[in-house]
């Protein structure tokens, strides 16, 4: 029933955001149309109560002109451009809304599996509730027996179908990244809890890097990329870095700029591009790409 009541928050905010203004005769077509709704007309008062509801999950606000045909928009439409946790909760909603009413073609929709998250996600979203410490055994790729440690987790963030934990062991310094598909246990310590520090901010730790690994030994610079005009059309709809900005545009090329740390996750997206995309500044990254193209190309020539 609630799982029903959520997906019909999210039909609510999907067909109002496509139509940008919509009234209420519009939206009760639209319902009465819809493999959602049960055939029965949306009441006013149910709008409204619905309305409240969203703003207090997603945090989304659904307003009226107040003018003319008496439409409504969503006021803070920016929201949904945003990489918040409501933004990524609605379009997951929306994705397994439409997955769930389409079972009789399942066959014809792959998706991509992300290891590990219906094991340990739920543990360290209970941990980080409560700042409760974590008994994690843990194994890298590079080791050959797992290890067993205390931590303290700080935030979650997904990257590239993964989920990873930032947390702090109690014998370091500075916190570390896990991923969950290498957790081979992960136990809650409900009497052990810890402060989580009054300067820590999960979207600012994270700001200067692409990716997971923040590698404060890399030091912060301005990358310019040139890149295919093709290539420059897919950076423009989903752009690698937040402080992305185009340059120039040119007939056979297109150059991009970017504010950040570039560590290890931004030279692996760069490589994985090949010939689409050329480093031009700082010229010491330009030198690694190069050395390690040259490394490569060492192995298939040999």
């Amino acid at each position: 029933m609630a799982a029903n009541l959520i997906h019909k928050y999210v039909w609510l905010v999907n067909t109002i955001h496509r139509a940008r203004l919509i009234s209420l005769e519009d939206i009760n077509r639209e319902w009465l149309e819809s493999d959602i709704g049960d055939g029965k007309p949306l009441p006013r008062r149910t709008f409204h109560v619905w309305q409240a509801a969203i703003l207090d999950i997603f945090g989304l606000i659904i307003e009226n002109e107040n003018k003319g045909q008496y439409r409504y928009y969503i006021a803070n439409e920016e929201e949904l451009r945003l990489g918040t946790m409501s933004n990524w909760l609605l379009d997951s909603l929306t994705v397994s809304g439409m997955l769930a009413s389409s079972r009789h073609i399942q066959n014809r929709i792959l998706l991509e599996q992300v290891p590990s998250a219906r094991d340990y996600l739920g543990v360290v979203v209970e941990a980080m509730r409560h700042n409760y410490k974590i008994v994690l055994t843990y194994q890298t790729y590079s080791q050959t027996e797992p290890k067993v440690r205390t931590v303290m987790p700080f935030c979650l963030k997904i990257f590239k179908q993964r989920w990873y934990m930032l947390a702090q062991r109690e014998d370091k310094e500075k916190p570390s990244i896990y991923s969950l598909d290498r957790v081979k246990d992960m136990q809650l310590l409900r009497k052990e809890t810890f402060v989580l520090p009054k300067n820590f901010d999960a979207e600012s730790y994270f700001a200067p890097y692409y990716g997971i690994i923040a590698d404060e030994s890399v030091e912060r610079a301005k990358v310019k990329l040139r890149v295919s005009p093709l290539q420059a059309k897919y950076l423009r709809a989903l752009p690698l870095h937040h402080s992305q900005q185009e340059m120039a545009e040119e007939a056979e090329a297109c150059v991009f700029s970017y504010n950040l740390r570039p560590a290890f996750d931004f030279v692996q997206e760069i490589l994985s591009h090949g010939s689409e995309m050329e480093v031009l500044k700082p010229l010491w990254l330009r030198e690694k790409i190069a050395a390690i193209i040259k490394e490569e190309n060492n192995i298939y020539n040999g």
